[in-house]
């Protein structure tokens, strides 16, 4: 008599289990259904820890396989969603920017922000947030830049750029990178010019002193605009550490 009652309590408890299961299974489907992906998560990882209480009482197996679907499904439709907020972000990012057009890749990373804001929780987008701010700090830091660098003292200036290249070191906005280097052989190109009309020949050290870059990255530069229409400097006669400009005096 005594096993025959512990049986049919037995038997009770299981379809107690069962009926809360179902109800968990529905509120996760319908969370689901409304894009509710934490709280479904949530749910389902409650559904799992409670099967596996009762695992050794009872066969359920079947329930277990269910609800480790139904968590791989939500967490799927998870990053699906952030991946794409992220994707987007990082197509911006990629953008070909300069002067002429920086405004309207703000209005597009405004527009995404406002998104990225919205469902911050719901799609767990700190990340992709937290990176959206740190942009907009260095485009104020770049407007400064523009505003400066065409009327402010040369080595003001070009600390300003260097301090930004090495600052994006940190991060990962390949526009901004290619754009601040633009920057700083704009004002390089500039100081060299000048130098053009001064000088006709200066040694790599005198140079690298003049422009306060060491004199590997200057060699490095003077290669590349060597044969630029443009470019102020005639040569670079290497065994003798010789920079001839194209005099303007």
């Amino acid at each position: 008599m005594k096993v025959f009652k512990e049986k049919l309590d037995t038997i009770k408890t299981k379809k107690d289990l069962t009926k809360e299961l179902k109800i968990y299974k529905q509120f996760i489907i319908k969370k689901i259904d409304t894009e509710e992906f934490n709280s479904a998560l949530t749910k389902a990882k409650s559904a799992l820890i409670l099967i596996k209480e009762h695992q050794e009482l009872f066969d359920l197996d079947k329930n277990l396989k269910e609800f480790q679907d139904l968590s791989e499904k939500v967490l799927s439709e998870l990053n699906r969603h952030r991946d794409k907020y992220t994707k987007r972000l990082y197509r911006l990012l990629k953008e070909n920017i300069d002067e002429s057009n920086v405004e309207k890749l703000m209005k597009l990373l405004t527009s995404l922000k406002k998104e990225v804001d919205k469902n911050i929780n719901g799609y767990n987008l700190e990340e992709v947030h937290a990176n959206i701010n740190r942009y907009f700090q260095f485009i104020k830091r770049l407007y400064i830049i523009f505003a400066s660098y065409e009327i402010i003292d040369y080595f003001e200036v070009s600390e300003n750029i260097f301090k930004f290249i090495e600052d994006l070191k940190f991060v990962d906005f390949p526009n901004l990178e290619k754009l601040s280097k633009s920057l700083l052989q704009k004002v390089i190109m500039r100081k060299l010019s000048d130098f053009s009309h001064k000088y006709k020949m200066l040694t790599i050290s005198e140079l690298s002193n003049e422009l306060a870059i060491s004199q590997e990255e200057l060699i490095e530069f003077i290669y590349s605009i060597l044969e630029e229409s443009n470019s102020p400097i005639k040569a670079f006669i290497e065994s003798k550490d010789q920079v001839i400009f194209n005099y303007q005096g």
